[in-house]
């Protein structure tokens, strides 16, 4: 699925902005979150931050997609097994994430997308989820 995680904003041929250099690699764009004590104003950064499964960026279009483990059943009769509002709030913070990326080189975000196991050989697009 060209997942570009990996490369460079140079290799993609996109603009840096920010504190984000050329050399900068995709899937730092997520920042660690940071800690400042209140009278000294030390800094402390933290060890890690989110880090998702696939990050795809061609032809002026960025899809972002995490993988879940789930055996979701969506009709018209209703959702089981499906992913959790944590996992949906985490993938929404993924796309703000990226939204200067986006805005700084005018690509669009194609998707943001679950991808999940299924016994089909195609992609089936089984619905949307909104908040």
């Amino acid at each position: 699925m060209n997942n570009c995680l990996n490369k460079t904003l140079s290799e993609l041929r996109l603009a840096p902005y920010d504190s984000i250099k050329g050399s900068g690699m995709v899937i730092n764009v997520i920042s660690k979150p940071k800690w400042i004590h209140n009278s000294s104003n030390a800094i402390h950064k933290a060890k890690k931050t989110f880090i998702l499964d696939l990050i795809s960026i061609q032809d002026g279009k960025l899809s972002i997609y995490d993988e879940k483990y789930y055996n979701i059943r969506l009709d018209e009769k209703g959702v089981s097994h499906q992913p959790g509002v944590g996992d949906v709030t985490k993938q929404y913070l993924y796309e703000l994430a990226y939204i200067e990326l986006v805005k700084t080189n005018n690509i669009d975000i194609n998707r943001n997308a679950f991808l999940m196991p299924s016994n089909g050989e195609k992609e089936d697009i089984i619905g949307i989820i909104s908040m």
